[in-house]
């Protein structure tokens, strides 16, 4: 597990806050906690918390509300949903609106949480190594074009150098000055 990573989770149920913050933090996970739902954006804004684990059915402001608003924030953060409400259409509302996983209360196997978040720290790893590999193609296709540039304003510059015709191609004579086809020959 990377050493930076660090969950917010959010569940007006302390006692459930408690009892994964244990977990994930035996896992080497840090975690922020919070029983208010208000308060999450602002939690995720100041500790940069990539990944959510949120629970649905909370007063002031429901999880798919909340679910909504991260991804409306940063569609990057990777949200696990954790819900009593068991149900195809919670499921399938939670995917469609991006979360990544549901996880339904009463959590009896901890590890499906450690698991969840493990998968979840591991799409933020292959999204940022596939963003530098893109920054790495982009930066080498934009050397070569800038190399190709300085190739074609440097051949453009031949006559004014030498005083003579344009220069097209190593294998084009013709155009050289008449002092550089004496020596060429």
């Amino acid at each position: 597990m990377n050493s930076s990573a660090l969950v917010l989770h959010v569940d007006d149920d302390p006692s459930i806050l408690a009892l994964v913050a244990r977990k994930l933090e035996t896992h080497g996970v840090k975690v922020v906690s919070t029983t208010d739902p208000t308060d999450a954006i602002k939690k995720i804004l100041v500790t940069g918390a990539r990944v959510v684990l949120l629970d649905i059915d909370m007063p002031k402001k429901d999880g798919l509300t909340l679910l909504r608003e991260i991804k409306k924030l940063d569609a990057g953060i990777q949200v696990i949903m954790c819900t009593g409400m068991v149900s195809i259409n919670t499921v399938l509302c939670a995917t469609a609106l991006g979360a990544e996983t549901c996880i339904f209360k009463p959590i009896v196997n901890l590890n499906e949480i450690t698991d969840a978040v493990d998968r979840a720290f591991e799409k933020i790893d292959r999204w940022w190594i596939a963003l530098k590999d893109w920054i790495d193609r982009k930066k080498a296709t934009d050397d070569a074009a800038q190399a190709v540039r300085v190739e074609s304003q440097l051949l453009s510059d031949i006559p004014s150098v030498f005083g003579c015709y344009r220069y097209e191609s190593p294998s084009d004579f013709s155009n050289l000055c008449p002092t550089l086809q004496q020596e060429c020959r």
